[in-house]
């Protein structure tokens, strides 16, 4: 049977039709999706769900290559902490306050590090502060991302970024910019 196209633009053949995608985009998915929730928080929410300690806190094979390299278990636990949290807000983690335990306990399974009872970033990095850094640049390179500098930020304000949270999450991901520093 031949095909032929409806007023609509769709590809009929015989009684059924395929929608046509060049004259019918098809929707970006939505904008507030539960992925986005955090963005450009600074601490961590009040309640996480599993699902989301599982989706954010789950280290893909190469995170957790480059985070076995680390010395010490505190040194791995710390740094994917930090892969975690970048992946959760957009944002690197500097907060003094406690970690919830359960994301504790799942990043130490994965690392092959029992996970301290409390325990906050300070604690990590109490020793030797310049870890924090060079963590942050560890898990930004690992992530594709880099830090949002200012030239960028003024730039991002002056384009009106800022009021509209999604448009600064859609231009986040495709220039690998902190999408958390344009939301000051």
């Amino acid at each position: 049977m031949p095909f032929a196209r409806s007023a609509h633009g769709e590809i009929c053949k015989g009684s059924r039709s395929i929608p046509d995608v060049a004259a019918h985009p098809t929707k970006a998915p939505p904008i507030n999706r539960w992925e986005h929730r955090y963005l450009g928080e600074e601490r961590f929410p009040e309640t996480l769900s599993a699902l989301e300690i599982e989706h954010f806190f789950t280290l893909e094979e190469d995170e957790l290559a480059s985070v076995r390299e680390r010395r010490g278990p505190w040194n791995r636990l710390a740094l994917a902490l930090q892969i975690g949290f970048l992946k959760l807000t957009g944002r690197t983690l500097n907060s003094v306050e406690l970690i919830p335990p359960q994301i504790l306990n799942h990043l130490g399974r994965q690392v092959d590090c029992p996970a301290p009872r409390i325990a906050s970033i300070r604690a990590f990095y109490r020793r030797r502060p310049r870890t924090l850094f060079e963590h942050h640049a560890a898990a930004l390179r690992l992530l594709g991302r880099s830090e949002l500098t200012p030239h960028a930020e003024r730039g991002l304000v002056a384009s009106g970024f800022t009021h509209q949270r999604s448009e600064v999450e859609r231009h986040a991901r495709s220039s690998n910019f902190r999408a958390s520093s344009a939301l000051r």
